[in-house]
């Protein structure tokens, strides 16, 4: 049988996304704040610099996806994580990544390429893994504390991808309450991604140290995540 696909780049080309992400918030972090020369004489204007942090985060969040799809096909063909670990396969061990696709989605011949898979909702990764890994680890292994934060940012990334009223209620409920606010209250009209990210009073994750604002907490857990999914000596 070949040699499983190693981990390891899959692992390093995410975190190399996350550091990405937090050193493009960096460069703008000066044009953020609302400000006359802000107004007036700065290269970007405040709202030009939230978007950029938007995208940026569109793309944090769209490079967390990939990698949990590509670990989880990964043990599926019996690779380990840079540290060792690998986790118990409970159907046996696929012969390929194309194979461990096709037992994944039970249709043979999914192409990756042109068709995709959801990895959105985590009770629906945790509910998935328990079919392959036993007692779905390490998947299962997110703290609970975590896992509301997960959801939220998908549905914080559909709202810098989408303008349909669907998805700025979503993303409203949950600037509510990262805000603290009741549900029902009141948020102004331009509120948006960009603004929702560098708010300071950070709310919900767990017991991890909290960062200056909620961009760059999501670095920081994405980074946490990255080492209880694909366990690393390197780091």
């Amino acid at each position: 049988m070949a040699r499983p696909p190693a981990t390891s780049t899959l692992r390093r080309s995410f975190v190399a996304t996350v550091i990405s992400s937090a050193n493009l918030y960096a460069s703008v972090e000066s044009y953020l704040p609302h400000s006359y020369d802000g107004f007036s004489t700065n290269p970007l204007h405040p709202k030009q610099a939230r978007r950029v942090v938007a995208l940026s985060f569109q793309s944090m969040v769209a490079a967390w996806e990939d990698f949990v799809q590509g670990l989880f096909v990964r043990y599926m063909v019996g690779a380990a994580s840079p540290s060792g670990y690998r986790p118990s396969l409970r159907l046996g061990t696929c012969s390929s990544i194309r194979h461990a696709v096709e037992v994944l989605t039970g249709q043979p011949g999914f192409d990756l390429t042109r068709r995709y898979l959801s990895w959105t909702k985590w009770s629906d990764v945790t509910a998935l893994a328990k079919l392959h890994f036993t007692g779905g680890r390490p998947f299962t292994s997110v703290h609970e504390d975590l896992i509301q934060a997960l959801n939220d940012a998908h549905v914080i990334r559909n709202r810098v991808a989408h303008t349909s009223a669907k998805a700025r209620r979503d993303f409203l409920q949950v600037a509510r309450r990262f805000l603290g606010l009741a549900a029902d209250a009141r948020i102004g009209q331009g509120y948006d991604v960009g603004t929702l990210m560098i708010e300071t009073t950070v709310r919900g994750f767990g017991k991890m140290d909290r960062a200056d604002n909620y961009f760059l907490q999501y670095c920081n857990l994405y980074c946490d995540l990255a080492d209880v999914l694909c366990p690393s000596r390197e780091e």
